[in-house]
């Protein structure tokens, strides 16, 4: 045995004084002394072994095993992931592994005694070796497939059935399995009764993400990377609002420091600093202040109210800056092209060009050699829906035409990580000819598919100018109608100035089949006619709201008012049907301050401001002229806001100290009802206004007082216009 002596031993024995020292008669000789190799303990040794001796104990002193420090020892090589390049050896050392291991004490859940799916967790990248350490140090209980040979493959189907089989209350996996069960209706309770659904590796698609918190599963983001572990809290206790799952809190384990994007005052650089408490695996950076750091090169957006949490943005290298400055984020966009059930994978490129791209790898179903006009064609135009949908949600400038995808070729495959992402740098190295190819083919496309004029004089060049707009924008165009009225954007518009432009400085070519138009549909003669034998009543409430267009872009909005006027005047009742129609306070917007009557506003100087007011003044004087001259019967409503409570508590009313006075939406509706056909063949001016006034700060403040509300998931806090869009 071994006894471990201190210097109580003779401490002891002088303040008693004892005469001797009472042993068990069974007690064998000590044989050795552990102790530290320092003076002072070996000088205690020395006085112990004497004291032993002169009792007839025989003590042998032995070196201490002196332990070395190996938290720096290499222990297991790691691969990043190879995301954006070639991926690269991590070594991972003795340090690393307890870094990784404190993780689950920096969250806010204690894991003992949990079951945590890892089911697909690869052992060969950090998530896997996460399954590893987690149970030593937590407690947590991992789920796994049972051991076979050979091993179990991973599929959506038999995941979720090992899930339920381990009774797992918290899965751990890529987002590519949460993609995978949302589209089996089936598998949402299942998901629902989870403790937790945790997903990391790459960005889960947001309209997936939205949908499934909407149902109830509760979905929590986790970043990390192979150079420093789990950046994020590991678990939170709470679970976020609907709107902001997508957020989470760094670590307390980390010191870190935000480095802020040019051009952008919420988007920042993650860096991860080397101190006494926490070092990365590698070091790439120093800070403002000298210290070592890792930079990630992971973008960031930080959260507009709560400045603690933060969401992924992408990556610094993912950034595709357009020849125009305006730079494109192509992770949310490729995530939603990804849903398309053709499509494998996706990636954009653009860098340095005009306009962004698309390479699209389908799906083993549906590959085919791109070659093959007809089938490059018919893919385009089945995934073209998906393509909307991601245009709908993207800038002006990172919009994708139909003429600007690319299809892989199944001869080459796209190279993807563990983690089933797209190797972008790689993708678009290997693929650098037929990107280039496919801008030179757009920029040929764009002269040789409309013939150039024969001569630039007489009514060639108008009608140049028709077929490029009409080929932008897939419709034909009266030549005194607005583009942008007719939803013409930037994009749209700067294609057409290029076309034009090319138009001028190249030479006539041949020229390639037009693409077809669509059929314009309109109401029958016999329907129009059946209408106007029946109709009583108009009221005409639908307006373009846009205070950025001029008078000239509301004139077709005008020109439909004339024809509805004329459509009561043609009626075949011996009355012709009484027109009701909403106008605005817009057409008093540049009357002095003095009260307003209800009367036809004549003078047209007091609508002059935005083209809004001032289509709608001229909508009410055409309506006042057509009255006075052929007795019909017009009424004007200025409408007062309605309530507006479910919209200023479920979305965002914007708080200004005004006085507000509502009204509720059924008794406006009562009004404009009675209001039809009242009174003799006049022109009227009618105003509705609640009869009840207050504060809007004070309705607001009430409300947010509201125990009912406040403690609504969806409740959200006063904040900027701004910062409300971005959460959006």
């Amino acid at each position: 045995m071994a006894r471990f002596v201190s210097a109580q031993y003779g401490r002891i024995a002088d303040s008693h004084k004892a005469q001797g020292i009472n042993r068990p008669t069974n007690q064998g000789p000590t044989i050795a002394i552990l102790a530290c190799a320092d003076a002072a303990t070996k000088r205690l040794c020395s006085q112990a072994v004497e004291l032993l001796e002169r009792d007839g104990w025989h003590v042998d002193v032995v070196t201490m095993l002196l332990l070395t420090n190996y938290l720096d020892r290499v222990v297991i090589i790691c691969h990043s992931s190879g995301s954006t390049s070639m991926p690269k050896p991590i070594f991972i050392h003795n340090r690393t592994f307890l870094q990784i291991a404190k993780s689950p004490w920096f969250g806010e859940v204690d894991l003992c005694d949990v079951v945590v799916s890892m089911h697909t967790c690869p052992l060969f990248h950090i998530m896997g070796l996460a399954g590893i350490i987690w149970p030593v140090t937590s407690g947590m209980i991992i789920g796994v497939f049972k051991p076979s040979l050979p091993p179990v493959i991973p599929t959506p189907g038999n995941y979720i059935e090992d899930i339920l089989a381990t009774n797992s209350e918290v899965v751990f996996c890529v987002p590519s399995f949460i993609e995978a069960w949302f589209r089996d209706p089936k598998l949402i309770p299942a998901l629902k009764s989870l403790r937790a659904l945790m997903y990391a590796g790459a960005s889960l698609n947001k309209a997936i993400g939205d949908e499934l918190v909407t149902m109830g599963v509760k979905i929590f983001p986790i970043y990390g990377t192979t150079e420093i572990g789990v950046f994020c809290k590991l678990l939170p206790a709470k679970v976020p609002s609907p709107d902001e799952w997508e957020y989470f809190e760094i670590s307390p384990q980390l010191a870190v420091e935000m480095l802020q994007q040019d051009g952008y005052d919420d988007i920042y650089e993650a860096t991860v600093i080397h101190d006494c408490f926490f070092k990365p695996n590698v070091i790439n950076s120093e800070t403002k202040d000298g210290h070592s750091a890792f930079r990630t090169g992971d973008l960031l957006q930080r959260h507009p109210i709560s400045t603690s949490r933060w969401k992924i943005f992408g990556r610094v290298d993912d950034q595709i800056a357009l020849s125009t400055g305006e730079k494109t984020n192509p992770i949310p966009l490729e995530a939603i092209l990804s849903t398309d059930p053709h499509i494998a994978g996706a990636v954009i490129f653009g860098k340095g060009k005009f306009q962004n791209g698309v390479l699209v790898e389908p799906k083993e179903d549906f590959g085919f050699d791109p070659e093959e006009q007809s089938k490059l064609a018919e893919f385009r135009m089945k995934i073209w829906p998906s393509v909307e949908r991601m245009n709908e949600c993207a800038p002006g400038h990172s919009r994708l035409l139909k003429e600007m995808i690319l299809v892989a070729s199944p001869s080459k495959p796209f190279a993807y990580t563990a983690k089933g992402t797209p190797r972008r740098g790689i993708i678009v190295d290997a693929y650098k000819e037929e990107i280039e190819g496919l801008y030179d083919v757009f920029e040929l496309w764009s002269q040789a598919d409309i013939p150039i004029p024969h001569s630039w004089i007489g009514d060639e060049p108008l009608k140049f100018v028709r077929s490029v707009i009409e080929g932008a924008m897939k419709t034909d165009l009266q030549d005194d109608q607005d583009i942008f009225q007719h939803g013409c954007d930037s994009l749209q518009a700067t294609y057409i100035r290029n076309s034009i432009i090319r138009a001028l400085r190249q030479t006539t070519k041949a020229t390639l089949n037009n693409i077809p138009l669509g059929l314009v549909y309109r109401l029958g003669h016999d329907k129009y006619k059946e209408l106007q034998g029946v109709v009583t009543n108009i009221i005409h409430n639908a307006w373009q709201v846009d205070f950025n267009l001029t008078l000239s872009s509301f004139e077709p909005l005008i020109a439909g008012v004339r024809n509805l006027v004329q459509f009561s005047l043609d009626s075949a009742r011996s009355t012709p049907p009484s027109i009701l129609f909403i106008s605005s306070i817009s057409v008093l917007q540049n009357q002095p301050s003095s009260p307003s009557l209800e009367d036809p506003v004549h003078n047209a100087i007091h609508a002059i401001g935005t083209g809004y007011g001032e289509s709608k003044w001229s909508r009410r004087a055409f309506f006042c002229g057509r009255c006075t001259r052929q007795a019909s019967t017009s009424t004007s409503c200025a409408l007062g806001s309605c309530v507006e409570t479910p919209f200023m508590v479920d979305g965002a009313r914007r708080m200004q100290d005004e006085m507000i006075s509502w009204i509720p939406v059924d008794v406006a509706a009562s009004a404009l009802l009675e209001m039809t056909g009242s009174g003799s063949p006049s022109f009227l001016v009618r105003r509705s206004l609640g009869p009840y006034s207050a504060m809007l700060l004070r309705i607001c403040s009430t409300y947010r007082r509201s125990p009912g509300l406040s403690g609504s998931p969806s409740f959200k806090p006063c904040m900027q216009i701004r910062d409300w869009i971005r959460l959006r």
